[in-house]
């Protein structure tokens, strides 16, 4: 039996079921019996697998102030994210990165290849941060997540000047949820569910995955 006709077959009983109904339950019907659209997304850089990888983050002061543990955390969501889509990869423990970055003052003017070759990594994904937020902008009292920065991977083994395998071109930005929270108990919540999104939106970019046409944000 070929496509066209199991097409037409099950058409034909969706419609067998649907005629007692009125349009407000078919609708909801056709919903839950029609299957969501897919988009197969190739990886903009597929070439972690089987090598090794620093997730080192850049926060200026004011947000490691107010966020101290912002570089560790969002890092963790990132290395887990990769080592759940791609096979055989190695990640640097983000405490163990952001020791070095503490243990050397100057370690954001170091060349890329140098900061590889000290964690003795293949590739340094670095993420340099320009929002990373729990708060409308003025508004203290108005819980929105916001993160957004920007990202580069850089080959240790390549020259400097010439070892940047893989950057975007505008920064990353994801802002959680569409309307601001205004309970200070929310706001934990908010925080690991804006990195979740914002790590799985950096990570999907080194691996092939499928996206839902259909699927609305909440």
């Amino acid at each position: 039996m070929n496509k066209l006709v199991l097409k037409l077959v099950w058409l034909g009983l969706l419609l067998a079921a649907a005629l007692p109904l009125g349009c407000k339950q078919l609708g909801g019907l056709l919903y839950i019996m029609t299957p969501p659209r897919e988009q197969k997304v190739s990886a903009e850089f597929p070439g972690l697998k089987n090598h090794s990888l620093a997730i080192v983050i850049f926060a200026d002061e004011a947000t490691q102030y107010e966020y101290p543990n912002a570089r560790l955390t969002l890092a963790a969501k990132i290395a887990e994210n990769l080592k759940d889509n791609i096979k055989n990869i190695r990640i640097v423990k983000p405490i163990a990165v952001a020791r070095y970055q503490d243990e050397n003052i100057h370690w954001d003017v170091e060349r890329k290849t140098e900061i590889g070759r000290d964690l003795e990594v293949d590739y340094v994904l670095f993420l340099s941060l320009v929002v990373y937020s729990t708060r409308e902008p003025g508004h203290l009292s108005a819980y929105q997540g916001r993160i957004a920065g920007e990202a580069k991977l850089y080959a240790t083994e390549k020259k400097e000047g010439e070892n940047c395998v893989w950057e975007h071109e505008d920064d990353l930005e994801v802002s959680w949820p569409r309307v601001a929270r205004y309970s200070a108990r929310v706001e934990p919540v908010i925080r690991q569910e804006t990195e979740r999104r914002f790590a799985d939106m950096l990570a999907k970019k080194f691996y092939n995955h499928k996206i839902l046409l259909d699927e609305e944000e909440d």
